[in-house]
């Protein structure tokens, strides 16, 4: 078999693997799908392939598994062939890949030594496997959950007074779509060995563009997108939803989390490969390229932030930073602007609203914590309609505390506090 090998249908792949024993079914099968393959007979392909593995020893399994899913997150999620197609095939790697930890439970030893060294191999095997589907989760939810604009709920004046936002979905969006989503996310939650909430509460923050270190490890967006699964489609996602008994500030601190990482990715194209970008033309000439839609995360980000105002309070956004504030507002706040100010598809009224929550959480804190975050706001944005409103928000806000103030040392702290103001390098 060389590296020319094309099969071009579900019985040119049997004759492949004809007689052949599983370990070679799987070399060959996995050879063939790194080639050129027609849509249809590539999803067969994976199913042979599960066959395949479900055929060598449950003790060797794992050893097929970092290979495996790693190849198949490269070479298999393309949407060339419409989006039913595309349905089907995240369905045969959702299936393909929750058989490796399956193989540990099918293990049977009497010895304790052996039990806890196949235990830890078994919770190596969950960890990889709940990632690649939580990758697969993070390549599909452009595509299968389109946004086309981010608008109020209605066009009445009670709507306004809400504050209720919603996403306009693109024409390609399909229930069944979301129920797939849907079944990757909980696969995914299911698989881990650890439990989501926790996982979710942990969000790295420092590499929130990151792919989490590798193909078979967690990235930041592949959380956040299942926090917005979770929060806009709750129903379809139970139990894996943030539980109600968690306090406001451990939510609050998920929520802010996934806010920051969709913000920092909005610019980041989804990482699916189209028809448009595969070598060798298209494999069928009725079916025209077509550009991979905008994933919208700046959009989502907002009706995410918008939903959790009512959460803003004095006991939520004590401080800045310290053990019950882990989502670091400097950076949220000033992101949260400049993504209200420069994001395309947001309606006038809707954004008017946005700033109008975003000022009232930055005034939920205190008056030392506030003033921080504002002069952070001012020195780190690049955008001049944000760093106006804050330079007015810092200027009436200073002045309500000057007003209230009568002590002599209040009053000199006030002043300098103005004095970095100016300082900041603003034309202000």
């Amino acid at each position: 078999m060389g590296d020319e090998m094309l099969v071009d249908s579900e019985e040119g792949l049997k004759a492949l693997i004809h007689d052949c024993r599983p370990q070679e079914q799987y070399t060959f099968l996995m050879e063939a799908l790194c080639n050129e393959m027609p849509n249809d007979v590539k999803t067969k392909a994976i199913s042979l392939l599960k066959a395949a593995i479900l055929g060598i020893k449950a003790e060797k399994r794992y050893m097929y598994l970092s290979s495996c899913l790693p190849t198949l997150l490269k070479r298999c999620t393309a949407c060339d062939h419409g989006l039913d197609h595309f349905v089907e095939r995240l369905e045969a790697l959702k299936e393909l890949a929750l058989i490796f930890p399956q193989a540990s439970k099918e293990l049977d030893t009497e010895d304790d030594e052996e039990k806890a060294r196949k235990k830890m191999q078994g919770k190596v095997m969950q960890s990889m496997v709940s990632a690649f589907l939580l990758k697969l989760l993070q390549k599909a939810f452009p595509l299968l959950m389109p946004v086309t604009a981010l608008d109020l709920e209605s066009a009445t004046v009670a709507s306004e007074q809400r504050g209720k936002l919603k996403l306009l979905h693109g024409s390609g969006f399909r229930e069944s779509h979301v129920t797939c989503l849907c079944n990757l996310a909980q696969a995914a939650a299911r698989s881990s060995p650890r439990a989501m909430l926790a996982l979710l509460e942990e969000m790295d923050l420092g590499d929130p563009q990151g792919d989490g270190g590798g193909d078979l490890e967690i990235s930041p967006l592949s959380l956040a997108i299942f926090v917005l699964m979770a929060e806009q489609v709750p129903q379809k996602m139970f139990p894996y939803v943030l539980p109600l008994c968690i306090s406001k500030l451990r939510r609050v601190n998920v929520l802010m989390r996934s806010c920051y990482v969709l913000l920092c990715n909005a610019e980041v194209t989804p990482n699916v490969v189209n028809l448009g970008d595969l070598a060798g033309g298209l494999e069928d000439p009725q079916v025209l390229p077509q550009a991979s839609p905008s994933p919208c995360y700046a959009q989502r980000a907002l009706l995410v932030f918008a939903a959790s105002a009512t959460l803003f309070s004095g006991a939520t956004l004590a401080a800045l930073k310290s053990s019950t504030c882990r989502w670091h507002p400097k950076l949220l706040f000033r992101k949260v602007l400049d993504g209200l100010t420069s994001t395309d598809d947001v309606e006038h009224k809707a954004r008017g609203m946005l700033f109008q929550k975003c000022s009232l959480a930055m005034r939920a804190f205190d008056w030392t914590p506030r003033s921080e975050l504002y002069l952070e706001i001012i020195k780190g944005s690049r955008v001049d309609a944000v760093i106006g409103s804050v330079v007015t928000l810092f200027k009436d806000d200073w002045w309500s505390e000057v007003t209230k103030t009568q002590k002599e040392s209040e009053l000199l702290e006030l002043r300098l506090q103005l004095l970095k103001a100016r300082c900041c390098g603003k034309p202000y």
